[in-house]
């Protein structure tokens, strides 16, 4: 963006004093107008809307953004579209956003399971208070690979010490997890309300390791649960037989199965 432009958008967002929440496209999220907002004590959530943004970026512009280090003192929520290596630096250099609690990224590049560990390591230390967490690696990298992700239930691991109320990992392959490393998430998180894994992605036969059992576990451990997304396969047979003891909570809404595999009646 030129500096023209970013200086008039500054001056429009000093005009409004009771400005709480603000989304900007990739092109006019800059380090200049970032550092303006941080000024604004008022602003609770800030949004970088990255949706008509495809990879590659455009050549010749800076698309990293530096956050003023002590300002948005009251900044809870914060939609990002980034590198993972950017990401993490940015965590590390430490000082900031101690108010923040909900955290939406969408990642430029698929990563693999140990980067992706380590960044979950890094904000989950920075950002404790974080309870709202969106990590996609779908809206840049749509189109699956054919092959199973290699995210693992270690690579979760560091965010079970956060208390999360919301979690979403959208990713364009297969996670094969089994039900038991889900149930290991939802019971670290009994104040769930929004779990998604892999609404987005194109599954296949032998790629999924979910069964119909797996909703016992939310039935159990979650009765504050609101929406659930989840891809198992239901043409094998569940881990656990399926109970009429429990059930879901009252305000349960949404089930999203995706592409769940199914086998046809009278199919071999």
């Amino acid at each position: 963006m030129c500096d023209a432009v970013s200086a008039e958008l500054v001056e429009m967002i000093g005009g409004f004093p009771k400005l709480k929440d603000i989304s900007l496209s990739t092109p006019l999220f800059s380090s200049v107008v970032v550092s303006s907002l941080s000024k604004l004590p008022q602003l609770v959530t800030l949004s970088q809307n990255s949706q008509n943004i495809t990879i590659p970026m455009t050549p010749g512009i800076d698309y990293k953004v530096i956050f003023p280090p002590s300002n948005f003192a009251n900044l809870s929520k914060l939609k990002l579209d980034v590198d993972m290596d950017y990401l993490t630096q940015w965590i590390t250099s430490g000082g900031m956003l101690s108010s923040l609690t909900s955290l939406h990224v969408a990642l430029r590049a698929l990563e693999t399971k140990d980067k992706t560990r380590k960044c979950f390591a890094l904000l989950a230390k920075a950002w404790p208070r974080i309870v709202e967490l969106t990590f996609d690696m779908f809206t840049h990298t749509d189109i699956p690979s054919g092959k199973v992700c290699d995210v693992s239930i270690e690579t979760f691991q560091p965010l079970l010490a956060l208390s999360l109320s919301s979690f979403v990992f959208d990713h364009p392959d297969p996670l094969l997890l089994c039900d038991s490393d889900v149930g290991k998430l939802v019971m670290s998180w009994p104040k769930l309300r929004i779990f998604s894994l892999g609404k987005s992605c194109l599954y296949h036969e032998n790629q999924v390791t979910l069964t119909l059992g797996v909703l016992n576990v939310f039935a159990e451990h979650n009765s504050h649960l609101e929406s659930l997304s989840l891809v198992l396969d239901a043409a094998v047979a569940p881990s656990r037989e399926l109970s009429d003891e429990v059930s879901f909570g009252p305000q349960f809404q949404a089930l999203n199965l995706g592409c769940s595999p199914i086998q046809e009646i009278g199919s071999n």
